[in-house]
């Protein structure tokens, strides 16, 4: 889990942590975007952002990687825990753990999923000690009732609603065990003691097994009617069923891709396919041994279906398998063999392990690291729009809303139009999400909304032309580029000064100019210089300037400057590896050089 933070929605949940703790109170309107502003709202996975922000505002970003690793070693801690309760014993558990955390890599980010994966661990936990206390108290005829900690269900499933829309899950979980609870079967009643008579165990089934199912039925019951019992409502509570019903199938959502079904390309290497394909046919291999667990089963189809339609349960996935699998694991090879894992040298469990990280470990992002990744964020603009007092009515793409938020602490007159949580009504999100692929739809929202300033991503999407629109409204001043974002004031708004002092004339934020404006320098020397002037502009104005330094190459290798060429280029390739064109150009650089030394001058 130890691999730099890159997650957009990190800094708006930092910052509406930061404002409970320095309000001391829950905002209960629309205070993150501004076209909405006041509206009545709930705040989303408030419970784990109040949790998350101590953690940062004692230790900073240590403090985000001492969450990830609690949380992420409490919740396998307790599958452990679960699996060796379900008699997954001999080393399968740990090898399926680890397994299980090469999918879960990919939600750990400090995100409601880390809280919620202790929430959902401790669930499985309660159950599986009061299923095995039962079919124990069943055989030997003794009480369960006394060991029975699955009260505690209903603090866990509260704390769980004001942690996270994905609380339907814990109440599905509750659910398809108490139904289990209806079968007359008991799994685990596989043995008897000596001296208990069939009919004597009967009886104390006929006793046992009417409170069992009522209980899980009463804990439902109960946990539903606590759950109403927060600062929001019943608009909390509804918050899932709302999304499911109404906004689901929106345009803009359906581009999210945690949103999206699982990507196999991406999940090849850390072992999905095992748990996807394994789980079920061990299961199934199970009920045809006679042993068939209804809950396991339920657990398997439901989580199985929502992980692969959706990027954002796949976590879950391999959380809810783990101590199944290593059960089912552990009962197949037993089944064959009196030998258990167990007498295998610790060493050799431990390599097997690594090797099986290997691969996950070797993609190229993400790469094991410490800190912040922060390419992708407006950094450096949010800095100039500080020293230069750029505010206003704003237009952002969705995943910059918490950086803003977070960088200008809520400011009113800096509040982005939309946030990561795509806040405004379905008909603000058609037409943001129209505005990045048709021109008049831009200027339709423009039109409607007179932004004072635009915060663009500077890494263009396909489809994405938002960008060169921007760049043929004269209406707008293009003030500061870098390869994160580039900022538009308007010309005649409230930023005029900083429009006429800092705009861009030549230099385009987007790509559709680009071209022409080569061919253009090629040919006329004082353009050429008025960009080398623009470029080194942008170049000064930014530590994240590949751009930049990359479009100087280009220039230098026009004037025939190679060795000013090949600079820029490996600085270009030092702050972004994947600058495009980089060997070309290396290769054109190095034919120069060959041919001048050929010729006996100087490269």
């Amino acid at each position: 889990m130890t691999f730099p933070l890159y997650d957009p929605d990190l800094w708006q949940h930092l910052a509406a942590g930061r404002l409970v703790w320095e309000t001391h109170r829950l905002p209960h309107t629309q205070i993150w975007t501004w076209p909405t502003y006041g509206a009545v709202d709930v705040m989303p996975s408030w419970a784990f952002r109040v949790l998350l922000y101590p953690f940062w505002n004692a230790l900073g970003v240590t403090g985000l990687f001492v969450w990830r690793w609690l949380t992420t070693l409490t919740a396998f801690a307790v599958l452990w825990a679960v699996a060796r309760r379900m008699e997954a014993r001999g080393a399968t558990a740990l090898v399926m753990l680890v397994l299980a955390s090469l999918v879960w890599r990919q939600r750990s980010m400090a995100r409601p999923d880390t809280l919620v994966a202790i929430l959902l661990a401790l669930e499985l936990w309660i159950l599986e000690a009061r299923r095995g206390q039962e079919a124990g108290s069943t055989v030997t005829g003794t009480s369960a009732a006394a060991r029975d900690h699955s009260v505690w269900l209903i603090p866990l499933l509260w704390v769980w609603v004001q942690a996270h829309v994905s609380f339907v899950f814990g109440f599905a979980v509750l659910a398809i065990y108490g139904l289990g609870d209806l079968v007359a079967r008991i799994p685990y009643a596989s043995a008897h003691p000596a001296g208990v008579t069939p009919a004597s165990r009967n009886a104390v089934r006929a006793l046992l097994l009417p409170h069992a199912r009522g209980r899980l039925a009463a804990l439902f019951a109960a946990s539903a009617a606590v759950a109403f019992a927060n600062p929001y409502g019943a608009d909390l509570v509804l918050q899932p069923f709302e999304f499911l019903l109404h906004h689901r199938n929106e345009p803009l959502l359906r581009t999210i891709d945690e949103l999206g079904p699982a990507v196999w390309s991406e999940n090849l290497r850390n072992g999905l396919p095992l748990f996807v394909l394994g789980w079920p046919l061990l299961a199934l291999g199970r009920a045809l041994r006679g042993k068939a667990d209804l809950v396991e089963l339920s657990l398997c189809a439901l989580f199985t279906t929502a992980g692969l339609a959706s990027q954002r349960f796949l976590g879950f996935l391999v959380l809810v398998a783990t101590p199944f699998v290593a059960r089912d694991l552990a009962a197949w090879r037993s089944a064959r063999s009196r030998a258990s894992l167990s007498w295998l040298p610790a060493i050799a469990i431990s390599a097997a392990c690594v090797a099986m990280c290997v691969p996950e470990w070797t993609r190229p992002e993400p790469q094991p690291g410490f800190g912040l990744d922060l390419r992708g964020f407006p950094v450096a603009a949010c800095d100039f729009m500080e020293t230069h007092g750029v505010r206003g009515r704003s237009f952002n793409y969705f995943y910059h809303g918490g950086w803003l938020l977070w960088r200008f602490r809520a400011e009113r007159e800096r509040l982005p139009f939309m946030d990561i949580h795509q806040a405004g009504t379905p008909d603000i999100r058609r037409a943001y999400l129209a505005a990045f692929a048709e021109r008049g739809a831009w200027r339709t929202l423009d039109e409607r909304y007179r932004f004072d300033w635009l915060l663009l991503r500077r890494t263009q999407a396909a489809g994405d032309s938002l960008l060169d629109f921007a760049d043929d409204d004269t209406s707008y001043a293009r003030v500061f580029l870098d390869d994160a974002a580039a900022l538009y004031v308007r010309r005649d708004g409230a930023s005029r000064a900083v429009a006429d002092s800092f705009g861009f004339r030549i230099l385009p934020g987007g790509t559709a100019r680009l071209a022409a404006l080569g061919r253009a320098c090629e040919h006329d020397a004082v353009l050429r210089a008025a960009t080398r002037a623009e470029l080194e502009r942008a170049r000064a104005d930014s530590p994240r300037h590949a751009r930049a330094a990359s479009l100087l190459a280009n220039v230098a290798l026009i004037e025939h400057r190679y060795a000013a060429a090949r600079a820029l280029l490996l600085e270009a390739q030092t702050i972004a590896p994947d600058t495009r064109l980089v060997t070309e150009r290396f290769a054109m650089i190095a034919a120069r050089d060959s041919s001048a030394e050929t010729r006996g001058g100087t490269p």
